[in-house]
């Protein structure tokens, strides 16, 4: 039966100076499953603080320290006043960075002054500290116990939290990958489906190599986000021209989106080293976002340009803009703003996907101010 950190049941028919071998053994197998059981380190420290109390009838404290601020944060006491508590809510060891040692001899020396015992006993647990004032000499039995089941407890739960959050960026890379199949197989659809509209004596073998070449530009992508969102590393960057980079993904979204209106201004060549699959994924995601939320008819930008040894790609259109207060926020997954209330089309994840994988490079992505529509821009270095 699951026990819960507020009622954790512990025998005190029995004096604390006392302790019952049998009744103990019994309480401990309590403690220990209701601290496996506990959902986060927090709950941990309120089952093991409760418990210390509850054997030994003594003020008891728990605290988790943090060593980048100094400061030491109160999670559970018992048999304590409500000023002691407050007295012992947060205790600052230093002003800066301080071990965590340091700061767990800060504490108990604020616990025994505020609690006006003769001595505390600590178990430290990592970042959880505990502190029991006065304990008998057979309540080593009860810390000793603490000491075995606590770190343990506390690592279960990290563990537990961590495969959450791995689970959580799986999830993201999930929906990624979808997002970045959608585009290139509907152009490759539309594409063998103006070739089957023909006659056999008809085929456009320009038109089937130009979706054998998206499909496998595709199969390069979805391996780019496999290994970059699951795995947490980038493929090798390579030396590739961003002008014909650029080009291929405009084309690929023209394709793609049957619009014709998108217009791009660059040099002949621009070398730079980096994922291709990468910077071709992140502009064919600003074309598309551009061609989303700007009037049919209006002409849609793409300007590459080298400054100082950094690629620059601004993209242009003439929609209804982007916010001041929007201007961060859109970046990130499922966020779309007030300029995508008017498509029907897209779940913001294209500017999310765009820039992380420009930020993957060094580079950044900014959202420019213009008199009409929104202008993004790529910058990453060359080299």
């Amino acid at each position: 039966m699951r026990v819960a950190p507020s009622t954790l049941a512990v025998d005190r028919s029995r004096p604390a100076a006392h302790l019952d071998d049998v009744r103990l053994t019994r309480d401990v197998t309590t403690f220990g499953r209701a601290l496996m059981e506990s959902p986060d380190p927090r709950t941990a420290i309120q089952v093991a603080v409760s418990f210390c109390h509850g054997c030994l009838q003594r003020p008891a404290a728990g605290w988790v320290l943090d060593p980048g601020t100094g400061v030491a944060a109160l999670i559970a006491a018992r048999g304590l006043e409500l000023d002691q508590e407050r007295a012992l809510t947060n205790v600052v060891a230093l002003q800066d960075a301080s071990p965590s040692s340091i700061i767990a001899d800060v504490v108990a020396e604020r616990f025994v002054a505020v609690t006006g015992a003769d001595r505390a006993d600590q178990v430290e647990a990592g970042v959880a500290l505990l502190a029991i004032a006065d304990p008998s000499d057979d309540g080593r039995v009860v810390l000793d116990a603490v000491r075995s089941l606590l770190p343990p407890a506390l690592q279960l739960t990290e563990t537990v939290r961590l495969a959450e959050l791995q689970r959580a960026s799986l999830d993201t890379a999930l929906v990624c990958i979808a997002h970045e199949l959608r585009g290139p197989l509907l152009a490759s659809k539309i594409s063998i489906e103006e070739v089957l509209e023909r006659t056999k004596q008809d085929v456009d073998l320009d038109l089937l190599r130009w979706s054998h070449a998206e499909l496998n530009e595709l199969a390069s992508t979805i391996e780019l986000l496999l290994r970059w969102t699951v795995a947490g590393r980038m493929p090798r960057r390579r030396k590739t021209d961003v002008v014909g980079l650029v080009r291929g993904a405009v084309g690929s979204v023209v394709r793609e989106t049957g619009q014709s209106r998108v217009r791009v201004q660059g040099p002949d060549h621009l070398l730079m080293l980096c994922v291709p699959e990468a910077i071709r994924a992140s502009v064919a995601n600003l074309v598309r976002n551009a061609l989303a939320y700007s009037p049919v008819g209006t002409e849609v930008g793409v300007v590459i340009e080298n400054r100082d040894a950094t690629a620059c790609i601004r993209v242009t259109d003439r929609g209804r803009g982007v916010s001041t207060s929007e201007r961060d926020s859109i970046f990130e997954p499922f966020i779309r703003g007030d300029m995508g209330h008017a498509s029907r089309d897209g779940h913001g994840l294209g500017l999310f996907i765009a820039e992380r994988m420009v930020r993957a490079h060094g580079g950044e992505i900014r959202v420019e101010p213009q008199c009409e529509g929104v202008a993004f821009s790529i910058e990453v270095p060359v080299t």
